[in-house]
């Protein structure tokens, strides 16, 4: 997504893996305009209560927002707009186990192509990999490999 409070066409997605990297679920739905800040914690939100509704605990929750890592993780203060989705969040920290980490946006590779899968097709929900789109399963199984992606730059 864009800088800080960019508006624009928001996409909610979800993914969730199991520490061996397996889906588990994922969900990408397109929320119309809002910015980026918003879609991000929506996002949190919704991981953070499907896995209360489903039982699973010893949760890493990963943003590629620095911000909002440091407003879980450092308490920074949160903005007015997002300050009551920042407290479910911290509500459902405080009955599970929760933490978050800051990923770079390379790292968001799977979660870009679900989210243009969403705007093209306006909502995606998937239970398990062979659900997912072919792109996507291409994503998941190198991230299981983990393998750096490497951009290298040729002069001509």
């Amino acid at each position: 997504m864009g800088p800080l409070g960019e508006i624009q066409v928001g996409v909610l997605m979800v993914f969730l893996r199991n520490t061996d990297g397996n889906l588990i679920y994922a969900q990408a739905a397109d929320i119309g305009i809002t910015t980026n800040t918003d879609a991000e914690v929506m996002a949190i939100v919704e991981a953070m209560r499907y896995c209360r509704n489903e039982g699973l605990d010893n949760i890493i929750v990963q943003t590629n927002s620095e911000m909002i890592y440091k407003i879980l993780e450092e308490g920074w203060k949160p903005l007015w707009g997002i300050f009551n989705w920042i407290e479910e969040i911290l509500e459902i920290k405080n009955a599970m186990t929760v933490s978050f980490s800051h990923i770079l946006r390379k790292g968001n590779k799977l979660a870009d192509a679900l989210a243009n899968q969403a705007l093209d097709k306006a909502s995606l929900q998937c239970h398990n990999f062979q659900e997912l789109p072919s792109m996507c399963r291409k994503i998941l199984n190198s991230d299981k490999t983990q393998i750096p992606y490497l951009r290298i730059r040729t002069t001509r």
